[in-house]
């Protein structure tokens, strides 16, 4: 006899899920703050994202990517300070601190959840003698 397996029931279409990595990075929750407002995000996107660990080799994990390019080099330490101070005062503990003059990147980890904060310089804008345009990343496992 095959034994069949009963499928949970799916939601509605159009009612994110409060497990969605997506809707938690977009709308935050009682762990985690709100998408930081003020600048327009791409479309977030559920995909592989190789997380910085320290002293492993990155763990490749499924979650929520959301980034803006094309911003100013202050606007994009205001992001990742607003991360930071938001993070810490939720208990999450940095576990991977990393940064140059216009790179940074910034693993958090809360119990079994990741979250990484990625800004860096638009390559096209080398050589330029005023500060380069910055890419933010933001990526939400759990």
């Amino acid at each position: 006899g095959e034994s069949s397996t009963v499928e949970s029931p799916k939601p509605a279409t159009g009612s994110p899920q409060a497990s969605d990595p997506c809707e938690i990075l977009v709308n935050g929750n009682d762990n985690f703050p709100p998408l930081y407002s003020g600048v327009s995000w791409s479309k977030p996107a559920i995909k592989e994202y190789e997380v910085p660990i320290k002293g492993t080799t990155p763990r490749k994990l499924m979650g929520c990517l959301i980034s803006i390019n094309g911003i100013y080099d202050e606007t994009s330490l205001k992001i990742t300070g607003f991360y930071n101070e938001n993070l810490r005062e939720r208990g999450w503990e940095t576990i991977i601190s990393a940064g140059g003059v216009y790179s940074i990147t910034d693993t958090y980890k809360n119990n079994d959840k990741f979250f990484v904060v990625r800004r860096f310089a638009e390559q096209s804008s080398s050589g330029q003698s005023s500060a380069p345009d910055m890419i933010v990343e933001l990526f939400y496992a759990q």
